[in-house]
């Protein structure tokens, strides 16, 4: 049995993924800094406008296969999130059954797991993706230190 040299299609399947990922991240970033203030149409335009991007792109070099890669990890995440938080509040109550596990879990709810009551949830103070719960219309509020310039910004 003969093994090829699987070298260079294992680099640019790294390098595809890596910048793929990347994308991804960078974009739940950008995101926040496009003006529109309703989240959902904000996600939308941010993944429309990052596969558009990555639809013009041609993937002859490796500089352009990175940015059309970042483009479309962009994209797709984007709308992997638009996805996610127009689903979100129609799904059924958590009950802990396998199929209610399931979506729950495929929707990064947390409410698949061991966290099934609103009782749960105060106690261990988690809420939507596991952030601590706030009072719409409030801001943090900076408390003043003895440390120069550091900041002690409050968790909850």
């Amino acid at each position: 049995m003969k093994f090829k040299n699987y070298g260079k299609d294992l680099g640019y399947t790294s390098m595809d993924a890596g910048s793929l990922i990347v994308g991804g991240i960078v974009s739940s970033g950008l995101e926040g800094a496009i003006p529109i203030d309703e989240s959902k149409t904000r996600k939308a335009v941010a993944g429309s406008l990052a596969l558009l991007g990555a639809s013009f792109i041609k993937s002859d070099s490796i500089i352009k296969r990175i940015g059309r890669n970042l483009l479309l990890g962009a994209g797709v995440r984007q709308w992997q999130r638009f996805i996610v938080e127009a689903g979100t509040p129609e799904l059924p109550e958590a009950d802990g059954t396998d199929t209610n596990k399931f979506i729950h879990d495929m929707f990064e709810t947390g409410g698949g797991d061991a966290i099934v009551t609103t009782e749960t949830q105060k106690r261990m103070g988690m809420g939507y993706r596991f952030t601590p719960q706030r009072q719409v219309g409030t801001t943090a509020s900076f408390q003043p230190s003895n440390h120069g310039s550091k900041l002690n910004f409050p968790l909850t």
